[in-house]
């Protein structure tokens, strides 16, 4: 019985890992001290789920994990000093949703 209950732990392991997505950002200042409170709100299935921003620096990355199947959306918020922010976000399998900024 233990062996039945460790099969069916591991498959669905294996889907849950398998399911899994993660949207990727990264984030450039071309002044060196952050987005100055631009942010980037990330929804999933209409939910905020996530807040990306660059607090300082030049540049940055991030991401959120996602499931298969959900509904994910950006949403930009600008700040202070809009000339110097530009980013790119990435879907789960590396590629280019778009280039901002």
């Amino acid at each position: 019985m233990k062996k039945c209950y460790l099969f069916l732990l591991c498959i669905l392991a294996s889907f849950i890992s398998i399911s899994q997505c993660y949207y990727t950002i990264d984030m450039q200042d071309s002044f060196g001290d952050g987005w100055n409170g631009a942010s980037v709100n990330v929804s999933v299935n209409g939910n905020v789920i996530d807040n990306w921003s660059l607090q300082s620096g030049f540049n940055g990355t991030d991401s959120v994990k996602t499931y298969f199947g959900e509904t994910v959306s950006f949403t930009y918020h600008p700040g202070t000093n809009e000339a110097e922010v530009t980013f790119q976000i990435f879907d789960p399998n590396g590629g280019l949703i778009g280039n901002f900024g």
